[in-house]
This record gives C-alpha cells, sequence and structure tokens, in this order.
C-alpha cells in the first residue's frame, strides 16, 4: 500500500470514507505513485482535499473526485458508486446527528406547555367529539367521560408465514392459531405492545368512539385537564384525529395531514394549522394519528391510495404513530399494513358487565332519583333473546337506552331495523315524538308567509334528501353540500326564496343525524347513512326486486353487508313486498355465502314465512353437517345460533353436538352456539362435559370463553382435559401450544407457563409456535411477562436463530431493546447462520433503529450481490424489498435500483429489487418499463411477482399489461401464475377483467389445463358467471386430470343451478376422479341441501366395484353425517342381494352394512 505523510492525530476518520479512501490508495499504488507528497508534486490539486481523501476525514464533490481519478489514469465514472456510497454514508450520518440533537420527549413528567398552534388543535379535539343529538332527542347529554366504557380489544387473525423447511403442523393445529388470541386486553396495553394499530370491528361497535376517547384524553392531558397518570399510554403523544375520508388529497404528507384536520375539525379551529407543524415530532413528542372511518371510503383505489400512504409512515422510528379504525376489509386492500408491522385488532362488543357499567352511567346522569330502578329495567329488558345480542353494540345500546328514556312505557324495540326507525322518527318528529316542529315553524314566520311556505316545504323534503345525501355519502367522495343545493333547485319548483340555503343549513343539521364542518356536511355516523340510503332504495325498488342479484353481490361484502340487510328488511316492509323474493333467490344458488347471508337476514327479526325460514335452516344445518370446509360448517352454525324468533333451532344445533361421526371442532362449535341461542346452562353442560374427552386444541379452545361463562366447574373440567392431553403419549409439541393457550385464556397462570416452558425447551418448537405460546403468556400475564419471555431466548438451542429471533421480536415491542441487540449480534456474528436468520436479524434490527439501520441492510445486500450466486443474490433482493417496507428510505431504494441492471440480465433477485425501489413511489413504474420493458424477456415467476409490485404500489395500467402478456404466453401455464395473474388483472380491471380472462379462454383452441384451472381459482368465488364459464371449458378438456375436474365440477355446482348439479351426480364416477375426489363431491352436493343428488352419486360410488373397502368406508361416516341411513341400509341391501355381484364385493358391503349398524 502507497504511503504518506504520517498523520498528526489531528483529522478523524470517518467510517462511512473508508471505502473512497482505499480506493484512492489502491488508485494510487496503480498509477506509480509511491506516496500522496508525489502525487500533489504534480501541482494539480490543493493538498489538504488531497489528505482529505486520502485519511478519510473529508468527501469532495463529484466532479473533483472524478478530476482525481482521471489525474490517476481512471476512467471518471469508475468512482461514481463508491462516491454515492460515501455521500450516502455521509448523509446518513448527517441525519443522525440532527435526530439525535433534537429535542425527544420520553415521559409524560418532562412534558412542556403546548405552544399557541399546538394548543389551538388540543383545544379543538377537546371538544370536537361526535355526539348523538341528545338535544334533539329529548334526553339530557351525558358527558363522554362519564358514560364511555373503556373496550376491550383482541388480537386479529391472520396467516403467520413459517421459515423455510419447517412443517405446516396439522390441520387442527393450523384451524387453533387461526383462531388468533382469545384474551380481550384494554387498548392502553396494546398501545404499549405496537407503535402502529388496525383496529377492526362491525358497524356500531364504538371504533369512532374509541378514537373520539383516545384524542380527548390525550388532549386534556396536555391541556394540564386532566393528569398524566390517566393518559392511556406512557409515551407522551400527541394526538391528531382525522377522517380516512379527508386524507384523499395530494401534495406531501405533511400538506395532506394538515388539509385532513382542517376538514374534520372545521370551525372548531381557532386558526388553520400549518402544514409545516406536521412535518416531524412536535415540541419533542411525535403525533398518535387517529383515522378513522377507512371503510368509509367508497372508491377501492382512492382507499389503496390512502393505505399505502399511511403504510409509508407507519415505520419504526417514525415521527407519526397511527390508530387506524375501520370495518372489515379484504386482507388483500390490508396488506401493505401487514408489510409495516402494523398490529391488528378486533374491538370486542360489550360483555355483560360492560353493558351493566354503561347502563349505570347512562340512567345516573338522566335522572339520579330513578337511576337504579331504571338501570334494573334496561337491563331485564335486554337479558334475553335478540336485543341481548343487539345492546352488546355500543351503538345499538345507546339507541336502546335512548329509547328507554323517550318511551319507557313502551317494550325496547327487538330488532336492529327498529331501533334505527324508533331513533330516525324521534328526529323526525313523527307522531310517536313529542316534538312538534311545524308548530315551532308556524309560530317563527306567521308574519312571512312565503317564507313560511319556502321553510315548510324544506322541512318536509329535508329526509328524502337526507336520503340522497346518505347515497351520495356511499357511493362518491364528493362534498354533500353542493348536492344538496342541486337537489333542492331542482325538486323545488318556484318556492325558494333569497336566502333559503341558510334554512336548508339549519333543517339539516336540525335532523342531527348530520354535523358540519365549516360548509361542508357529513353523516354522524356511516350506519345512519347507510339506513337512510337502504330506505330510499327500499321504497324506489319495485316489487320484483329487478336489481336484486347486485344487491346480494354487495352483501356477500363484509364492508357492505349491513347495508343490504338494510336494504332487504325496509324492502321487505313495503307493502305488497314479500321478503321470500330475497330469501328464494339466495337459496337459488348453492353458493354457501348466499346461504350464509340468508341466514343472516332471517336472523334480522325480518317477518318470514315459516316455510321459508324452516328452508334456511335445512341448507344452514346441511352445510354444518356435510360442509368439507371447516369455516363454512362453523359459520352456518353460528348463524343458527342467533336465529332468536326459531328457537326451534336449538333441536338441529343439539342433534350436530350429539352427533359421534361429526368431527369434534363442529360438535364443539354446535354447543357454542346452542349456549348462545338458548342460555340454558342446564341443557348445554351435559353436551360439553361428554364432548370434553375427544377435544384437542382447536376445539378446546373455543370450549374456553364459554367455559368461563359458566362458571368454575366448568372452567375445572376444560383445565383438567388441556391437562391431560398435554400427557398423552402420541401427541407432538402442537398439543403443548394448544393448552398454552386455552390455559391462558383460562386465567390458570401457574399451569400454563408450566406448559408453556416445555414448549421453549422444545427444539421442534418452530417461529410460528412460540408466537403463540408468546403471546398466550403476554395476554395472561401483562406486561410483568416481558423480563420471564426474555429469559425463554436461553432455553433455545444456540443454533436456533430464527426461534431465539422471534422472542426478541417480541418482547421488542414492548420496549426490550437489549434482547434484539442480544440476539440479532449472535446471528450476524456466526459464519454457519442462514441467510434466512441473517435477513431476519436485519429487519429486527431495521425495527428497533429506523433509519439507523439502514447502513447494515445495504452492507450486507452489497456482500451477497458480491457473492455472484443465484440464491445469495436472491436473497438481497429479498431483504432490499423487506427493508423498504420497514423504512422506505431513499438508499434502500436507490441500491435496489443499481442492482436492477444487473439483475435484468439474469433474472436473479429481480423482483425483490423491483418491489423494493417500487416503493418509492407510482411514479417509478415509468422508468422501470424504460429499463425493463413488458418484461417479456424474463422468467415467469419474475414477471408474477413485478406485476404484483405494479399493482401494490398503484401502477394498474403497467400491471395490467404485465399481467396479460403472461396469460397470452402459451408457454407459461403453471397453475400458480396464471392464477396469481389472473387475480393482478381482476384488481386492475375489476369491471372489464373477467371478460378479458373469457377472451383470452376463447382466443386459444385449447386452452391448457393448468392455464384453466388457474383462472378458476382466481374468478372464484367473486365472478361466479365467468367462474362457470371457465369451469365448463376444463371440465370438458380432453387432458382434464382429477383434481382440475373436481375443481371445474365443484364451481359448476356452487355457481350453476339445479341442471348442473344434476350433471354431477352422474359425473362422480367418470375415470378421472379418484374415488376421494367423488366422494367430495357428492359430499358437496349433501352440504347444498341436494340430498336426493347426492344418494344418486352414493348410490353409483357404491355400484362401482373397483373401489377398495379401506376407501369406502369413509363414505359410512358420509351417511351418517348427512342422515340418510335408512337409504344407505336399504342400498346395501339391495346390492347384496345382487345374484350378479361378484363374492369378494358382496363381502364389502357386508362389511360396511356391518359398520353401519355399530352404535
Amino acid at each position: 500500500m502507497p504511503g504518506g505523510r504520517p498523520s498528526q492525530g489531528k483529522q478523524q476518520r470517518y467510517a462511512e470514507l473508508e471505502e473512497l479512501a482505499a480506493w484512492f490508495h489502491q488508485a494510487l499504488g496503480d498509477a506509480g505513485f509511491g506516496s500522496v507528497h508525489e502525487f500533489l508534486a504534480l501541482r494539480l490539486f490543493e493538498k489538504n482535499a488531497v489528505y482529505g481523501v486520502f485519511n478519510a476525514s473529508r468527501l469532495l464533490t463529484l466532479e473533483s473526485t472524478q478530476s482525481l481519478a482521471v489525474a490517476l489514469h481512471r476512467e471518471p465514472g469508475a468512482v461514481v458508486d463508491v462516491w454515492v456510497r460515501a455521500k450516502e454514508g455521509r448523509d446518513r450520518e448527517a441525519m443522525a446527528r440532527e435526530r439525535a440533537e433534537s429535542p425527544r420527549l420520553e415521559r409524560w413528567t418532562d412534558c412542556p406547555l403546548p405552544t399557541l398552534a399546538v394548543r389551538n388543535l388540543l383545544e379543538a379535539q377537546a371538544v370536537a367529539v361526535d355526539r348523538l343529538p341528545y338535544r334533539l332527542l329529548g334526553v339530557d347529554e351525558p358527558p363522554l367521560s362519564t358514560i364511555y366504557v373503556r373496550q376491550q380489544i383482541r388480537p386479529a387473525a391472520t396467516a403467520e408465514p413459517e421459515e423455510p423447511g419447517m412443517p405446516r403442523g396439522t390441520a387442527d393445529e393450523r384451524r387453533s392459531a387461526a383462531t388468533g388470541s382469545q384474551a380481550a386486553l384494554p387498548v392502553s396495553e396494546v398501545l404499549e405492545r405496537h407503535d402502529h394499530l388496525l383496529v377492526t370491528g362491525e358497524p356500531g361497535a364504538g371504533k369512532s368512539t374509541l378514537s373520539n376517547h383516545l384524542a380527548r384524553v390525550l388532549s386534556r392531558v396536555w391541556l394540564r385537564e386532566d393528569s398524566a397518570t390517566k393518559a392511556p399510554l406512557t409515551e407522551p403523544v400527541v394526538p391528531v384525529r382525522v377522517s380516512a375520508r379527508s386524507l384523499d388529497g395530494t401534495g406531501s404528507w405533511s400538506a395532506v395531514l394538515a388539509a385532513a384536520v382542517r376538514r374534520t375539525l372545521g370551525r372548531t379551529l381557532v386558526q388553520d394549522p400549518d402544514a409545516g407543524m406536521f412535518a416531524g415530532r412536535v415540541q419533542g413528542a411525535r403525533w398518535l394519528v387517529l383515522v378513522d372511518g377507512l371503510d368509509e371510503i367508497p372508491d377501492p383505489r382512492v382507499r389503496g391510495d390512502v393505505i399505502r400512504t399511511i403504510a409509508q409512515h407507519a415505520r419504526p422510528g417514525s415521527d407519526y404513530r397511527f390508530v387506524v379504525t375501520t370495518r372489515g376489509l379484504p386482507e388483500s386492500e390490508l396488506s401493505p399494513f401487514r408489510s409495516a408491522a402494523m398490529g391488528g385488532y378486533v374491538i370486542q362488543p360489550f360483555a355483560r358487565a360492560e353493558l351493566e357499567l354503561f347502563a349505570r352511567y347512562w340512567f345516573t346522569a338522566q335522572n339520579l332519583g330513578t337511576a337504579k330502578e331504571e338501570t334494573e329495567r334496561f337491563l331485564r329488558e335486554t337479558s334475553d333473546g335478540r336485543l341481548s345480542e343487539l345492546v352488546r353494540n355500543p351503538l345499538l345500546a345507546t339507541i336502546a337506552a335512548v329509547t328507554a328514556v323517550k318511551d319507557g312505557a313502551r317494550p325496547l324495540p327487538t330488532s336492529r331495523i327498529s331501533l334505527y326507525e324508533r331513533f330516525c322518527g324521534y328526529l323526525a318528529g313523527d307522531r310517536d315524538s313529542p316534538r312538534d316542529l311545524l308548530d315551532d315553524l308556524r309560530r317563527h314566520y306567521h308574519d312571512d308567509p312565503a317564507r313560511l311556505a319556502c321553510v315548510k316545504w324544506l322541512h318536509a323534503v329535508r329526509f328524502d334528501l337526507l336520503a340522497v345525501l346518505a347515497r351520495e355519502r356511499l357511493e362518491t367522495q364528493d362534498p354533500l353540500w353542493p348536492v344538496a343545493q342541486r337537489w333542492v333547485r331542482e325538486h323545488a319548483d318556484a318556492v325558494l326564496l333569497d336566502g333559503w340555503e341558510e334554512h336548508l343549513w339549519e333543517e339539516l343539521i336540525g335532523t342531527g343525524l348530520v354535523v358540519a364542518n365549516e360548509r361542508e356536511l357529513r353523516f354522524l355516523h356511516q350506519s345512519f347513512a347507510e339506513f337512510l340510503a337502504a330506505r330510499f332504495h327500499a321504497e324506489s325498488i319495485g316489487d320484483d326486486f329487478a336489481d336484486l342479484d347486485a344487491w346480494i353481490r354487495r352483501g356477500l361484502k363484509d364492508a357492505e353487508r349491513t347495508f343490504a340487510l338494510f336494504t332487504f328488511a325496509l324492502w321487505a316492509a313495503v307493502p305488497g313486498h314479500d321478503i321470500a323474493t330475497v330469501v328464494t333467490r339466495l337459496l337459488s344458488s348453492y353458493d354457501p355465502r348466499r346461504v350464509l347471508l340468508a341466514g343472516h337476514l332471517v336472523a334480522e327479526g325480518v317477518a318470514t314465512p315459516t316455510a321459508v325460514v324452516e328452508r334456511v335452516v335445512a341448507r344452514l344445518v346441511a352445510l354444518a353437517r356435510n360442509s368439507d370446509d371447516f369455516d363454512t360448517a362453523t359459520g352456518a352454525l353460528d348463524v343458527l345460533g342467533g336465529l332468536f324468533d326459531h328457537r326451534w333451532a336449538a333441536g338441529h344445533l343439539e342433534s350436530i353436538a350429539e352427533h359421534p361421526d361429526l368431527d369434534v371442532g363442529r360438535r364443539m362449535a354446535a354447543v357454542v352456539a346452542l349456549e348462545r341461542l338458548t342460555g340454558d346452562s342446564h341443557r348445554v353442560r351435559p353436551l360439553l362435559t361428554a364432548l370434553l374427552p375427544s377435544c384437542y386444541s382447536g376445539p378446546l379452545r373455543r370450549a374456553a370463553p364459554m367455559a368461563l361463562r359458566l362458571g368454575p366447574e366448568v372452567v375445572g373440567e376444560v383445565r383438567a382435559r388441556a391437562l391431560a392431553m398435554v400427557h398423552e403419549p402420541d401427541l407432538g409439541i402442537g398439543t403443548r401450544v394448544g393448552a398454552t393457550e386455552v390455559l391462558a385464556d383460562l386465567g390458570l397462570v401457574a399451569e400454563m407457563k408450566e406448559v408453556a416452558c416445555s414448549v421453549f425447551a422444545d427444539r421442534q418448537a418452530n417461529a410460528a409456535r412460540l408466537k403463540r405460546v408468546l403471546t398466550a403468556w403476554h395476554d395472561a400475564v401483562g406486561a410483568e411477562a416481558i423480563a420471564e419471555l426474555a429469559a425463554q431466548v436461553s432455553a433455545r438451542p444456540a443454533d436456533d436463530h430464527v426461534g431465539r429471533l422471534e422472542i426478541a421480536a417480541f418482547v421488542s415491542r414492548a420496549g426490550d431493546r437489549a434482547t434484539v441487540e442480544q440476539v440479532t449480534e449472535a446471528v450476524l456474528e456466526d459464519p454457519y447462520a442462514s441467510m434466512y436468520s441473517v435477513q431476519e436479524a436485519l429487519i429486527q434490527l431495521l425495527r428497533l433503529r429506523g433509519d439507523d439501520g439502514v447502513a447494515a441492510v445495504v452492507t450486507m445486500a452489497d456482500e451477497w450481490i458480491g457473492r455472484a450466486e443465484a440464491v445469495s443474490v436472491w436473497y438481497a433482493g429479498s431483504l432490499l424489498k423487506l427493508a423498504v417496507d420497514v423504512v422506505p428510505h431513499d438508499s434502500l431504494a436507490k441500491r435496489a435500483w443499481a442492482y436492477i441492471e444487473v439483475a435484468a440480465l439474469n433474472g436473479f433477485g429481480l423482483k425483490g429489487f423491483v418491489g423494493a425501489w417500487l416503493a418509492a413511489g407510482t411514479e417509478s413504474a415509468g422508468k422501470l418499463a424504460a429499463i425493463l420493458g413488458d418484461g417479456r424477456c424474463f422468467h415467469p415467476s419474475a414477471r408474477v411477482e413485478i406485476a404484483g409490485h405494479l399493482n401494490g404500489v398503484g401502477a394498474h395500467a403497467s400491471a395490467s399489461e404485465w399481467a396479460e402478456s403472461v396469460l397470452r404466453n402459451v408457454d407459461f401455464t403453471m397453475r400458480e401464475w396464471s392464477r396469481d395473474m389472473a387475480r393482478v388483472l381482476l384488481e386492475c380491471e375489476p369491471a372489464t377483467g373477467a371478460a378479458t380472462l373469457l377472451h383470452l379462454a376463447a382466443g386459444r383452441p385449447c386452452p391448457p389445463v393448468d392455464w384453466l384451472r388457474g383462472v378458476l381459482d382466481a374468478l372464484d368465488p367473486e365472478y361466479p358467471d365467468a367462474a362457470i364459464r371457465i369451469a365448463a371449458v376444463l371440465a370438458d378438456h380432453p387432458r382434464v386430470t382429477g383434481a382440475e375436474l373436481k375443481a371445474a365440477l365443484s364451481a359448476q355446482v356452487i355457481h350453476g343451478d339445479k341442471s348442473d348439479a344434476e350433471a354431477v351426480a352422474v359425473a362422480v364416477v367418470r375415470h378421472e376422479l379418484s374415488f376421494h375426489e367423488s366422494r367430495a363431491l357428492a359430499r358437496l352436493l349433501a352440504a347444498s341441501g341436494e340430498h336426493d343428488l347426492a344418494i344418486r352419486a352414493w348410490s353409483l360410488l357404491l355400484s362401482t366395484q373397483e373401489n377398495g373397502l379401506w376407501n369406502e368406508i369413509e363414505l359410512v361416516d358420509d351417511f351418517r353425517c348427512a342422515g340418510v341411513e335408512d337409504w344407505a341400509r336399504n342400498r346395501f341391501n339391495e346390492l347384496v342381494g345382487d345374484p350378479s355381484l361378484a363374492p369378494r364385493r358382496r363381502r364389502q358391503l357386508r362389511q360396511m352394512l356391518a359398520v353401519l349398524d355399530v352404535e
């Protein structure tokens, strides 16, 4: 290495400049210079600048550095990459110093007085809480702080990916894991676990109230109106509550947030906040951004843009924390939140104790003297039947409480529809309400007849107009006030006078159902808009309900189900309309989702003919007993458990619970549904006791919450079973994981810990199992469990890096940074650690350190790229993609782009690099197309992934083009590729995508079987018409195999009509089908309620002599589950009596008959 003047110790060396210094050393030697002094003798450069580069203490401009390269006989471009990395390193160091020097508020005790701008925001939020219009309702308004009952939330069930090479576990174990934690946790504890939360819940579950409460309490703490001891989280944060609809603006994040605050808080603000206030921390504190009503954005693409924007800023070390509330949305839409490690939780309905607390608060606020009596009456009236279920919903509980005050002499409404109707009736001033608004108007305008006529007309049409505005709210993002003015002008003829707009404004606000933000209107609650819009539709839809199928499709979506049910129920209430029209259309399909929707409609309390209800119950029972899909079966049982007007359904639940041939999981679900429907512990206890000895993880966990309701004796029985199954000799670690969860759900901490420790010490415990045990332990013990869980790292084998990282990641969410540092350091120092483990360690460090962890990620990606091995390059791309999802740092995106051209030559790692780079924003898609073209030269797996990334960042046109190019290629026929590309196409082009897929299929003389199967998977079940057409092509394909044929015939049953089902009943003996595939089709017919067709299929199967007894014996279970034992017995005897039957076959049938007759 060339020498030079010895350092005088006055210059500081910078690590980020060492690579550039090394390059300079090498270049000096290669150019023949023995020292820096010799080079300086040329007098081409200033001495201090050259020594600065040599000693890694100074970074010159790029132009000066390139001049050095030329002087050293190097190409000027050869130093660019080295210089860029040095520049990025310096920038990172500068930003780190800036962050370290900026004030960071860590404790409430250090909280400064808010500045004027911050106080303006806090004061507005402390009072701008959405309230029901108590004054208009004629009841006393209880302060939110007086009646707010702290609701619990529990983790949402999500699929957990497992590390490569690890077994997936048993079906029962996966089912238990998918159940999610059943522990209900206070929001304050969850906020300590996660920086960012996604809280979902049904309409009226209290999502908005939760946001309001957090904003109000935190604002009051900052304003010194409440003590910091009441703060719901230990970190000092400044709340800012906005509606999700208000985040649809353009510009920088701070500008969008400032505009959203103005739109949400309106005139309650003294002054509009400046966007600069939201550009980072404020007074050293992070922002807690409360985003309410994500589902209320009607356009999926706008909603996707908002989700991606939030996810981009919901990263570790961010200056923003988020709590997002929404109804259920498709998992594909919420995937950016999962990548951002946002904790997913479901808000829980009121338990009985919480309802009692709410009632006591409410009636005490109304009248202290009668509070005890009124509370007891309210709780008595809501203790049984459907109303007991309805009032678990906080909004419906409040409406019921208003009704109890307003109409104390009348019974409470017993359906959701009647509750809303009674509530809106109070506000409308109808005959059931003491409000006489017209008299008030006559007195006020007695001397101005023309204006009185104008105001009377506006008053008369106010609810018609509200229905129009409700439709607008549900279907568009447009402001409502211009819509209201336009509608009035179109319908008012000549009655309007100057100033009518102010009268209109007062009439709309006076209903109490809409509130004002500046000159913008919004509905007080989304469900009020849904009810009013549904009433409008119900009155305008004809007797034949011509557009019924479109409404059914809306009802199949979680976020729109309530709206559709409102519409069906209100339509049926119109004279001349028959609810049987809706139910019959629902049941005309074998799609189980439609059957469940029919059950939900009957459960709403809509007056339905008994014969129609019996058909619905029969179909639900068929699904519960025969469906191969466990979630569908338990969904049917859950609906049966809500038929409070038809309690005779309890007999079916009891029959299913007692059935010895049904699997234990659905039998336990039937017991739970029976307890919900009847509340009869004497009827439920014997069923549960008989079932417990057969229970393992999933069913036993389903029993735990019910055991807590039934009392200590039942808790003891479930506990005994959990401990007993742990000691059964032939069961593995999955059973111990399940026992840990059950014991935690029961609150049996000591025994839970004992079983959990055995899991931690077991080498077979993979990351997914460890996470379940960690969650159970923490839920049962609380925050003090963190130290105990961190100690379990040492229980894991030293080379189990993935398991140790899982424990470290869990405790880090509760603030234990030391364990993460320790575990990740061990992984990164282990030369034998797998690249997967290293990747996970670096991502954890990134979550912990934020931007400060970027350098380590870049260094490792460079190292893996340098190995020039396919797998290492692939992992480099994967690492950068995961890193950008956590911290969307510019240097990560730039590094990914630098590798894209390299990867484009061979495709290795390309999808990871592209995914990382696209995270920079949708404007990147055009630049990508310039480099990669339409992707035709790449392997289809890379094209599939890249199309998905393009779609994920909103570049729908490019994604659609890439997807269609794969689907058109005759050589790319793998099922997974065509399925994923078809899904991308459908997401990008929801209106035309299905037609495009049908066109592509028709454009080929004989589409490949795998291609057809993949497209069918993508279309089913959301596009039933297209799915059945593809299924028909697949079923008739000359090279169809058994698996593909079963899928095609299943789609024809589910989405077809009776003739399609009849054809399938005959097709079960097609030679392409295996016995198990044929058996599954027969069960599908039984689950669809077509027992005659199922019998026809079973009869054909029994007539086939080539099946072995070891297969056919399973048919006996199917006969019993379907309840066709008598037919089966007769069919066996008929076949046995056939003289042409082979002796071996006769013996097999007799053996099956003997099994059928065994009790």
